[in-house]
């Protein structure tokens, strides 16, 4: 408790001092310093739902955490599992490092991003200390939540809220009503999102600081367009898990999901992650920014592995007719086979 005392005003001033120096050194000393203009529009697409992740919270808690009329949003008396605090338990604290990121990327100097760094590390004190005060608070039921969601890990978050999901619908019925069959173990489930997520930080991380400053500038264009339709796919499955009365208008009723971006590959979002490194690669072009972003895509490879055994178990004969029609990961496989069949209807 007395290193909680010290170590939660620490790293808020921290954080504080070191948004500050970042967003004075980032946008008024060091803008662009490298001069890759590739990494600044990365930076300011970020910053976008660093905001939302900033705001969106005040709004949920203040309308379903039992705050009372007068009070602040921080003062609340009901545990909220719903929205956001599906995926991450501390949304706003995600957006803190995310702002830190944004900066990063468009300043493009060693010094921010070493703040930067700080700046995160120090949020994730606070997140820490958050959670035992909050089990302090709600007992069991936090600690129930905090093994059904992780703390700021946003990819792990939405694979487990997609779990869930699967899982309840299963156990009401599922697609094709076959019983469940054995899942692989829990620790192999565990370190492959955990390692995969890992990879696919370090990677941005790298990208940041060891972007080749002779890089080749069509190559990072190219990259960046990789960039946005990764964006584009993690945003599509955020929406649809985030607000799950929204799915039904674009297909996504419950049970088996075959139709939408499911309907080519069978693991959208995992192939958008694999996009992702591969456009890192070509926004870096550098070695080390490769030798982490390579691994992470037979890392994702594996995790779709993963989850296909385990929804095998849960769909049964269902998913593995769905398995024989839609590719694993292959997007143009998958297009064309979506072409055939609209063109065989």
């Amino acid at each position: 408790m007395n290193m909680e005392r010290w170590s939660d005003p620490v790293a808020w001033a921290v954080v504080g001092l070191g948004v500050v120096a970042q967003f004075v050194l980032g946008l008024f000393l060091w803008y662009d310093w490298a001069g890759l203009d590739v990494m600044t529009y990365i930076g300011w697409a970020v910053w976008v739902p660093s905001f939302a992740l900033g705001w969106l919270p005040i709004l949920v808690l203040r309308r379903r955490a039992g705050v009372r009329k007068g009070e602040t949003y921080i003062h609340t008396n009901v545990l909220v599992e719903s929205g956001l605090y599906r995926v991450v338990r501390h949304p706003q604290y995600l957006s803190m490092m995310l702002f830190a990121v944004a900066l990063m990327l468009i300043s493009q100097h060693w010094a921010v991003a070493v703040i930067g760094v700080a700046v995160m590390a120090s949020v994730y004190v606070v997140m820490w200390n958050e959670d035992k005060r909050l089990v302090e608070k709600f007992g069991d039921d936090y600690k129930r939540y905090m093994k059904a969601v992780p703390r700021a890990n946003f990819v792990v978050g939405l694979v487990r809220v997609a779990r869930r999901e699967a899982r309840q619908d299963n156990t009401e019925g599922g697609a094709s009503g076959a019983p469940a069959r054995n899942n692989l173990s829990n620790w192999q489930d565990v370190t492959a999102s955990y390692l995969g997520s890992a990879l696919a930080v370090a990677t941005i991380v790298l990208t940041v600081l060891f972007t080749n400053p002779r890089a080749i500038g069509w190559v990072q264009y190219l990259g960046l367009a990789l960039f946005v339709a990764a964006g584009v796919v993690f945003l599509f499955h955020a929406y649809m898990l985030i607000l799950p009365r929204r799915r039904k208008s674009w297909g996504y009723a419950g049970g088996l999901v075959d139709s939408g971006l499911y309907g080519v590959v069978r693991h959208p979002l995992y192939v958008g992650v694999i996009v992702a490194c591969l456009g890192a690669i070509l926004v870096g072009q550098s070695w080390l920014v490769a030798a982490v972003a390579v691994p992470g895509i037979p890392v994702m490879y594996w995790n779709m592995l993963l989850e296909e055994r385990s929804n095998v178990g849960r769909f049964g004969d269902g998913y593995e007719a769905y398995m024989q029609r839609v590719p694993r990961a292959n997007l143009f496989l998958g297009l064309a086979r979506l072409l055939r069949r609209y063109g065989a209807q």
